[in-house]
């Protein structure tokens, strides 16, 4: 993993300083190419406990797919995007967003 930015760095620590709940994410060229990244079990763990979703209850295939709205913060602004969760039915279903 690379080197946080000061912004990453200012923000890591207003969150710890604020005990808000979260997990990282480094989204590499390729992940950011195809649009499709893993679910690590750090973020699985956090996405379970916060509500957010339930990989062990997906079934695999993209009927199952699940949408869900993400607000993406920048240094100048924010937007939101939809994130999905899903487990495909190749590779084991290995939990994706």
């Amino acid at each position: 993993m690379r080197p946080f930015t000061a912004f990453e760095q200012k923000n890591l620590k207003f969150l710890v300083n604020h005990n808000v709940k979260f997990t990282q994410v480094e989204i590499t060229l390729t992940g950011l190419g195809k649009g499709i990244l893993d679910s690590t079990a750090p973020m699985r763990a956090y996405f379970l406990e916060s509500g957010i979703h339930n990989y062990e209850e997906q079934l695999q295939g993209q009927e199952h797919k699940q949408l869900k709205t993400a607000c993406i913060l920048t240094e100048t602004t924010q937007f939101f995007t939809k994130v999905s969760f899903y487990r495909p039915n190749t590779k084991k279903g290995d939990p994706r967003m």
